[in-house]
């Protein structure tokens, strides 16, 4: 987990994503980032990132972010 928090906090992001969440989602959301000892950008991303590789798998997708990156 660490190697991970490690890879997304350094790779370059170009890309928004903007949505809409209760006053209680981000209250428990923020909490929940603060608990892990991650920003909240990251503990979105990490979750999400988990959430969408094992859906895509679960489907015999491809899971482009999880290849290696041929521009570092």
């Amino acid at each position: 987990m660490y190697i991970f928090c490690i890879y997304i906090c350094i790779v370059k992001k170009n890309e928004n994503l903007i949505f809409r969440v209760t006053p209680e989602e981000k209250k428990d959301f923020e909490r929940a980032a603060e608990i892990s000892g991650l920003s909240l950008s990251a503990w979105i991303r990490l979750k999400l990132r988990a959430i969408a590789a094992k859906e895509l798998k679960d489907m015999g997708e491809d899971v482009e972010f999880l290849k290696p990156n041929k521009n570092p």
